[in-house]
């Protein structure tokens, strides 16, 4: 006998999972035009989950409950069909917060987050235990990167000092500091006391006088090897961050953020040959966003960047220097 029900975040999370699955089938131009029938969700979370799901209306109620909870709007409900009782969901048009776009792309954010992780693993295997110097950036990509850096400390050991200006970032951080002998917390300028829970200034930019392991940055978009990103107070840090900080520079990237035109309303904040390494996940070539995306990618092999490392859930590219 299956299990009656999931608990409603992970519900929210599994709609999200496979809107973004949906999405990658498609060709439509963006995720926001799909509409997916309340009925078909139902079938598939019985499928997945073996759950005993009998009424829509139920996975309606507990979308609606989160986005209550949440304080945020993420999906509407509509009637594709005016002579037809049968409803669906799209997503908001404007998903414009840090909570509501950490749902988006969840499958591709863990895979390139756990790809960041082995990759710091496999590089740091042999060497004397000490505390890695980790740079995260803005986005919420970089936010299931410091996940699996908290899972690092809690099951192998591994010790970090963090340095980040992601509010994300630090909040889920702070939650977990009070709980691990392994991690520092920095801002740009200060010292986060977890046991007070105080900024304690340090008198120095963080940013450009540590000597990193490892910066990680994530892209809004990307376009003839220049990157953007919406805020212009972001881009000039994110770009102050690309061209300044010392350590290996790692751009972590869902694939959505590659575009074919270019972009004249944004200033870019660098290109793709100012970082070290590009890391994507990896899909079937057979879904036809993705060979859009791949498409994009084979542009950029051979001349700015070549493959690193290839698995079953990521791929590592190398710049070329």
């Amino acid at each position: 006998m299956g299990k009656q029900r999931l608990r409603m975040k992970d519900l929210v999370t599994e709609v999200f999972l496979y809107l973004s699955k949906k999405f990658d089938q498609s060709s439509l131009d963006s995720i926001n035009q799909l509409v997916v029938p309340i009925e078909e969700i139902r079938s598939y979370l019985n499928e997945k989950y073996a759950i005993s799901y009998t009424s829509n209306q139920h996975i309606l109620n507990q979308l609606k409950s989160y986005q209550e909870e949440l304080g945020e709007p993420l999906f509407k409900k509509i009637k594709p069909k005016r002579d037809s009782d049968d409803l669906a969901i799209t997503l908001e048009s404007q998903l414009k917060s840090y909570k509501q776009k950490q749902l988006l792309y969840i499958t591709q954010k863990l895979k390139i987050a756990n790809a960041v992780y082995d990759k710091i693993l496999h590089e740091t295997e042999f060497q004397p235990v000490r505390p890695l110097n980790i740079l995260l950036g803005a986005g919420s990509e970089t936010f299931y990167v410091a996940k699996t850096l908290v899972s690092g400390i809690k099951e192998q050991g591994m010790q970090f000092r963090v340095y980040t200006h992601n509010l994300g970032v630090i909040n889920y951080l702070m939650e977990e500091l009070p709980h691990l002998g392994g991690l520092e917390l920095y801002t740009r300028n200060e010292w986060i006391d977890p046991v007070n829970n105080l900024l304690i200034a340090t008198g120095e930019d963080h940013y450009l006088t540590v000597k990193y392991d490892y910066i990680i940055q994530a892209a809004t978009f990307i376009a003839d090897k220049k990157l953007y990103v919406e805020s212009p107070k972001e881009n000039i840090q994110k770009g102050d961050i690309l061209n300044h900080a010392h350590g290996q520079k790692i751009l972590i990237l869902t694939k959505h953020e590659f575009i074919s035109t270019h972009i004249n309303s944004m200033e870019s904040y660098g290109t793709l040959d100012l970082y070290d390494y590009v890391i994507i996940p990896y899909s079937r070539e057979t879904q036809n966003r993705q060979k859009e995306y791949s498409e994009i990618l084979k542009k950029y092999v051979g001349s700015v960047i070549e493959p690193d490392i290839t698995h079953y859930n990521y791929m590592v590219y190398k710049i070329l220097k």
